[in-house]
């Protein structure tokens, strides 16, 4: 039997609001985790809009979300380990380094909307590269007075929600969690400017 399309359209609903500040609100941090990992094998909608946001001030807009997996995956899958114009000057370090994806990659694949990790600069700026040349505009890594301006133009504050110290239901901190968890289901802990996982989740 078919499944209604309007009862698969307000299940959708009720789980994009996870996602939203009053809807985060209402649901323990470890379900909002599972749904937004249960969404990200389905494939996520959010990653299919535009995500990125003008910070004033810079002439430059700042992706909403970490790169994700599913993100990278499309450069891994295209050929971007075996591209040498992606890498430029670096290509011999690839060569060295015998880069052919990220760092445990086949895990990560199983996560496809948590952030990538396991990325090197020089992978970094390859993609870089390839995803100027797919959208036709200059694409970046953040410099540290845009990542800066992104989490701190409008209220200032330590953190990009203000001065309050994290909680877990700002941010993913510490070992409070133990893994990457998918982009953006700490809205509470969101920047000024709407970018989301400013602080916490990995390392960038």
């Amino acid at each position: 039997e078919d499944a209604d399309p309007l009862d698969v359209r307000n299940i959708l609903e009720q789980a994009m609001a996870i996602f939203t500040r009053d809807g985060a609100a209402k649901v323990p941090i470890e379900t909002r985790i599972a749904a937004a990992e249960a969404l990200g094998r389905g494939g996520d909608p959010r990653l299919n809009r535009e995500q990125f946001i003008e910070v004033p001030g810079t002439g430059w807009k700042l992706g909403k979300y970490l790169v994700t997996a599913r993100e990278f995956q499309r450069f891994v899958e295209q050929g971007g380990y075996e591209e040498p114009n992606w890498w430029k000057e670096t290509w011999t370090a690839r060569q060295n380094k015998s880069w052919a994806s990220p760092a445990d990659w086949e895990t990560q694949t199983e996560h496809p909307n948590r952030p990538v990790t396991g990325v090197s600069w020089f992978e970094a700026m390859a993609y870089c590269r390839w995803l100027s040349e797919l959208r036709g505009e200059t694409i970046r890594l953040p410099c540290e007075t845009l990542w800066q301006t992104a989490a701190t133009s409008l209220q200032g504050g330590n953190y990009p929600w203000g001065n309050t110290e994290p909680t877990p239901d700002l941010a993913n901190f510490g070992h409070n969690v133990g893994n990457p968890t998918p982009v953006g289901i700490y809205p509470a802990g969101d920047g000024p400017l709407g970018h989301c996982d400013l602080a916490g989740n990995v390392w960038e």
